[in-house]
């Protein structure tokens, strides 16, 4: 059970200070304009590039990483995935200091987010969606991240080395539709 006055401390300061239900400061705090922007991040869209699933913006900047790790010799295809679609948590609220307990909750429930997402839009793929959770890590170092767990081979003259699963395979068997570049 989610503990809402823990994750939102604010919520105990309501009505001089006997609190207030989680639905109710919603309703008095949120706005459609934010739920909106929220969604880039908990519902978010995805491209296809050269056999890869990137989430948007997909920037140049990304494709130019994409390019300059795919020329290393024994770099995956899913490796370059984890790279690029990686998020560290507290730079996603770059004016906020959120307590562990928040971070740990916004992973946990990106993770869930995403690996639903995922599944829904490539059924024929299988991913990894990792959030590690490990003791001691200090708030910069939870990260989120997804790939493939078998994408496309690079082509190129050499082998490449597949990235190992850190979290459980998603499957599905719906369809939506995805950018492809």
């Amino acid at each position: 059970m989610r503990d809402y006055e823990t994750l939102i401390p604010e919520m105990r300061n309501w009505n001089n200070g006997s609190g207030i239900a989680v639905e109710d400061w919603f309703a008095c705090s949120a706005s459609f304009d934010l739920m909106i922007a929220a969604s880039y991040l908990y519902w978010p869209e995805f491209v296809v590039y050269e056999g890869c699933v990137f989430k948007l913006p997909f920037t140049q900047n990304d494709r130019d990483n994409y390019h300059r790790l795919s020329r290393i010799e024994n770099v995956s295809k899913s490796y370059i995935e984890e790279r690029i679609n990686n998020e560290t948590i507290v730079d996603l609220f770059p004016n906020v200091s959120p307590t562990l307990d928040q971070v740990l909750f916004i992973g946990r429930t990106l993770s869930d987010a995403w690996k639903t997402k995922l599944s829904r839009d490539f059924p024929d793929r299988s991913f990894v969606v990792s959030f590690p959770e490990l003791e001691g890590d200090k708030l910069e170092d939870y990260e989120i991240t997804f790939f493939q767990t078998d994408p496309p081979k690079i082509k190129k003259a050499n082998k490449s080395v597949d990235a190992t699963a850190r979290s459980p395979v998603v499957k599905s068997t719906s369809t939506a539709p995805t950018h492809h570049l």
